[in-house]
């Protein structure tokens, strides 16, 4: 009689411990479905937030153009680098390699007779 008891009593609690497993599943996939929902709403309020506080600091500032007129500036001397132009090598860089004359004919060919 003892062993029957807690068969059943073993047998009871593990159908509770399983429909409460199962019914927290069922729950936790129908709160997720709105929570991601209002989690992609909440980013896209914080982003336009930012972007809007970002666009209004950006208003308040106020550039001084005396700078450009001050003898300190006119005195600045540009050093510059005009670059030469490099020769090309390849019209198509990922053509065969012997293949190359023969496109590069081809496309002078063709703008040629353009």
């Amino acid at each position: 009689m003892k062993k029957n008891t807690i068969y059943i009593f073993s047998i009871i609690i593990t159908i509770l411990i399983t429909s409460l497993g199962v019914h927290s599943l069922i729950l936790a996939k129908e709160d997720a479905g709105s929570l991601v929902s209002a989690n992609e709403n909440n980013v896209d309020d914080v982003a336009e937030r930012e972007i809007l506080s970002l666009l209004l600091d950006l208003r308040a500032i106020d550039l001084d153009s005396s700078i450009f007129e001050s003898e300190a500036f006119k005195s600045l001397k540009d050093f510059g680098v005009t670059l030469a132009k490099e020769p090309v090598s390849r019209v198509n860089p990922f053509a065969p390699i012997g293949n190359d004359r023969a496109v590069a004919t081809s496309t002078n060919a063709d703008n040629d007779t353009e």
